[in-house]
């Protein structure tokens, strides 16, 4: 085999830099797109309404609910925000507080 004429190191170097140079555009165009379907990056305050939802239809029970929330609301206050109001929830067969019907329990009375 011969050898490569001199400039071709040049050449290749530069193919390398510009795969890579379209490969991060590629990356923070899929990222940017990602972000803009999900509405943002997630928050506490996100995380924990899912929890609330959860919750208030039936899907998790008052003691993991209140532990999980206790940990979010410390993180909360730790990351510098305000944490939200320390109140206990009511119980999940109560009436929700968008005037909706508790949810049905898959347990019998």
């Amino acid at each position: 085999m011969g050898r490569l004429p001199p400039g071709s190191s040049n050449l290749f170097l530069a193919l390398i830099a510009l795969v890579a140079a379209f490969g991060l555009f590629l990356v923070y165009r899929l990222r940017s797109d990602v972000e803009a379907e999900a509405g943002g990056p997630v928050t506490d305050e996100d995380i924990l309404k899912e929890f609330e939802r959860a919750y208030y239809s039936g899907e998790m029970e008052a003691e993991e609910f209140h532990r999980v929330t206790a940990a979010l609301r410390t993180r909360m206050g730790k990351a510098g925000s305000a944490p939200a109001a320390t109140t206990t929830p009511p119980p999940p067969d109560a009436p929700r507080p968008d005037g909706g019907e508790p949810p049905l329990s898959p347990f019998p009375s």
